[in-house]
């Protein structure tokens, strides 16, 4: 996100690039509970497949991309059990998040209270 911030950010504003993206994730949701193969169901995570499903919660920045949709998808597309794609996405995004706020602690503490509406 810190990489490509500038290259993205127009697309915030973009009902188009939105609407497309939200496709692409209910197209991608879809495309887990069709093409998952049903024969194999990892217990637990592999190495591999956490670094997978991290790489695919690197996209969800993208407006309309479904962050815990496409972590999920993924694990479910890789074998991981139902439950245990959930439980990975849950943490993931505790990650991310965490992240996030890092990097806006910054804006935060250059902002002006005075400017701040109350309600």
């Amino acid at each position: 996100g810190v990489f490509f911030e500038d290259a993205l950010e127009p697309l915030f504003s973009s009902a188009t690039a939105v609407g497309i993206a939200l496709l692409l994730t209910g197209t991608v949701l879809w495309a887990s509970r069709s093409l998952r193969d049903g024969n194999r169901e990892l217990v637990h995570l592999t190495i591999g497949a956490a670094f997978l499903i991290g790489v695919v919660q690197a996209f969800a920045i993208a407006p309309g991309i479904s962050r815990s949709g496409s972590t999920v998808a993924m694990a479910l597309l890789l074998g991981v059990a139902p439950l245990a794609a959930a439980e990975f996405a849950f943490l993931l995004g505790i990650i991310a998040i965490a992240g996030a706020a890092v990097l806006l602690l910054p804006d935060l503490q250059s902002a002006d209270p005075s400017q701040t509406r109350r309600r």
